[in-house]
């Protein structure tokens, strides 16, 4: 297999930008996600999903590194999120199953 080396490969380099920050940063978040709350966590990548969502179509025609840069951005919130919201639903489950009728 050949990596592409310029922009018309760019399909490749967005998976790779979105992918590889992802289990680095979800076994830091098992590590360390405690010292913030769910609410911190949660609605600040929420927020700044939102804002690099609405940026991707501006600046996607500028460069090819500032795509990719959003890309990171997004799997980065993306993996900080995905943990965060796992370990809520355990939280709810938890309390969920300790009430009795």
């Amino acid at each position: 297999m050949e990596y592409p080396s310029n922009a018309n490969g760019i399909s490749f380099f967005l998976t790779a930008a979105y992918m590889y920050p992802q289990v680095p940063l979800l076994l830091v978040m098992v590590q360390f996600g405690s010292r913030l709350s769910f609410n911190a966590r949660i609605l600040t990548c929420l927020v700044i999903q939102t804002a690099a969502m609405a940026l991707m179509p501006i600046v996607a025609h500028t460069s090819m590194w500032t795509t990719l840069a959003i890309a990171f951005v997004l799997g980065v919130t993306c993996a900080i999120l995905q943990s965060s919201l796992f370990a809520l639903t355990r939280c709810v489950c938890d309390l969920l199953l300790r009430r009795k009728p």
